[in-house]
């Protein structure tokens, strides 16, 4: 579980995920190891954070592409 500060709408909460998801986490906290957000996850090849459009954007391209019946958004990321 991962705890989240400001989350969609600004709320907070816990989210749950998955050992391959965790592990995954884990890794980049290994090279990441600030926990400041000016730390972020999802970024640009140019280090700036992606912004939560951006990333839902990114998402549905690649849903489309793999085939899929309909677009994936970041919530298909908790499971």
């Amino acid at each position: 579980m991962i705890l989240v500060r400001a989350g969609k709408g600004q709320k907070g909460g816990i989210a749950f995920f998955g050992d391959v998801k965790a592990a995954l986490a884990r890794a980049w906290l290994t090279g990441h190891p600030d926990p400041r957000p000016v730390v972020m996850l999802f970024v640009t090849r140019e280090g700036v954070p992606l912004r939560p459009w951006a990333l839902a954007r990114i998402l549905h391209h690649l849903s489309r592409r793999a085939g899929l019946e309909r677009p994936i958004g970041p919530p298909s990321l908790q499971s």
